[in-house]
C-alpha cells in the first residue's frame, strides 16, 4: 500500500513537472512568434501605405486598425478563438508616422494553459524602414560612321552614378579611329561617373 502511495505522488510529480515544461516552452514559443509577428506586420504595413502614399492613414487609429488587421492574420486569431474563446489580441500603438516609415507599438496576447490557467504576453517592437529612392537610369550611345552612314556602335543604359561605360577603339574601313566627339562636337572628356544621358561620334 505505501508502495502504490508512493507510485501515485511520483506519477503526480511527473504529470506536474511535464505540465510546467509544456507550458514554460509553450510561453517561450508564443513570445517568439509574437515578436516575429509584429515586426514583419509593421514592415508589411509601413511598406504598403509607402507604396500607395494617397491611401495612407493621417490618424494613428486608423493605422492601428490596419496593424491589428495584419498581425491577427499572421498569428491566425480567428483559428486560435474558435479553439479558446478566451484568445485575444491587445494592441497599444505608440508612435506611428507612415511618411517617415516609424511603427512603434506594444502587444499583448492573452490566452488559456493547457492547465487551464490563463497565460498573458507582451511584447513591443519598433521599426524603421526607407522609402525605396528609385535610380534614374541614362542612355550613353557611341555612334560611327561607316560609309557616310551614322550607325550605332555602341549603347549602355546604366543607374545613375555608375562608373562611366569606356568602349574600346573601333575598327573603322576607311582608315584609323580619330577619337570621339561630344554632343557639342568637342573631342570627348569623359566623366568618372554616369550623371546623363550622352552621345558620343566618331571623329570623321
Amino acid at each position: 500500500m505505501k508502495q502504490a502511495m508512493i507510485g501515485i505522488v511520483s506519477l503526480t510529480i511527473l504529470i506536474l513537472a511535464a505540465v510546467a515544461i509544456l507550458t514554460i516552452e509553450g510561453r517561450t514559443m508564443k513570445k517568439n512568434e509574437l515578436h516575429s509577428a509584429i515586426t514583419y506586420s509593421s514592415k508589411e504595413v509601413l511598406g504598403l501605405l509607402q507604396k500607395e502614399k494617397k491611401g495612407a492613414p493621417d490618424n494613428k487609429e486608423e493605422l492601428t486598425r490596419l496593424f491589428t488587421e495584419n498581425l491577427k492574420k499572421r498569428l491566425y486569431y480567428e483559428e486560435h478563438k474558435k479553439a479558446d474563446r478566451d484568445y485575444e489580441i491587445t494592441v497599444d500603438m505608440i508612435a506611428a508616422d507612415p511618411e517617415k516609415g516609424i511603427l512603434s507599438c506594444n502587444v499583448t496576447e492573452e490566452y488559456r494553459h493547457p492547465n487551464g490557467k490563463m497565460g498573458r504576453i507582451r511584447e513591443g517592437a519598433t521599426v524603421v524602414i526607407e522609402e525605396e529612392v528609385e535610380i534614374p537610369l541614362h542612355r550613353v550611345e557611341y555612334d560611327i560612321c561607316v560609309d557616310g552612314r551614322w550607325q550605332i556602335y555602341k549603347v549602355f543604359i546604366l543607374e545613375e552614378g555608375s562608373d562611366f561605360p569606356m568602349v574600346d577603339p573601333p575598327k573603322m574601313p576607311q582608315g584609323a579611329f580619330k577619337g570621339w566627339m561630344d554632343s557639342d562636337q568637342k573631342p570627348a572628356r569623359f566623366p568618372a561617373r554616369l550623371m546623363q544621358d550622352e552621345v558620343y561620334t566618331s571623329i570623321i
